[in-house]
């Protein structure tokens, strides 16, 4: 798998009345070699009345978004902070990306780290022992801990399972290779200079 180190780690709560994904939060984090170095995180305004069971899932209430910043703004300002950065998501290539598209923001090209694919690319040999494939599920089987349903949060924990699943994979690489010296039976005896490079 191709490691980015510079990328966005981005996520959305939205309200779907009628078909229609009206956004409530849109949140995202910006890494350096891995590292934080910047957040975005709104709520939108929208007129539409948020159902109770979004309320419950996020805690998002009308209260909450009733002087948030309008929709064409937040977008504004959200494809500034992404800049030419590589985008992050978890699943997103399936619902974050297409609402985004849906309000006239096509981030698509942009959108190279899908973490849920990599997740589940990895389910029967790193993540064979994960409860499931949801972001909560992996980020827990690796030992990290956060809120989910709420889009910074999960923005910064798909970030951090990204670079969880990297290591597995170098950890893994790193026990290979001691694993074929380990099979050696010359290995470590200091044999190398007793044959000329000719022979």
């Amino acid at each position: 798998m191709e490691e980015f180190k510079d990328y966005v780690s981005f996520d959305l709560e939205f309200n779907e009345v009628e078909g229609i994904q009206h956004l409530l939060q849109v949140s995202a984090i910006k890494y350096v070699n891995h590292q934080e170095i910047e957040r975005f995180d709104t709520y939108v305004h929208t007129t539409v009345h948020i159902r109770s069971f979004i309320t419950g899932l996020t805690g998002i209430t009308q209260d909450k978004i009733k002087n948030a910043p309008p929709l064409v703004e937040v977008l504004r300002d959200f494809k500034a902070f992404v800049g030419d950065f590589p985008l992050m998501g978890y699943n997103g290539r399936k619902s974050d990306i297409p609402v985004l598209q849906s309000h006239g923001l096509d981030l698509e090209a942009q959108y190279q780290i899908d973490v849920y694919e990599i997740a589940q690319a990895m389910k029967t040999t790193y993540l064979s022992g994960s409860k499931g494939l949801s972001l909560k599920a992996v980020a827990e089987y690796i030992g990290l801990k956060g809120q989910a349903h709420n889009s910074l949060e999960d923005a910064k924990m798909t970030a951090e399972v990204y670079q969880g699943l990297l290591e597995l994979k170098a950890n893994e690489s790193y026990l290979d290779q001691q694993e074929v010296v380990t099979n050696n039976p010359f290995a470590g005896l200091g044999l190398a200079g007793l044959f000329g490079e000719d022979e």
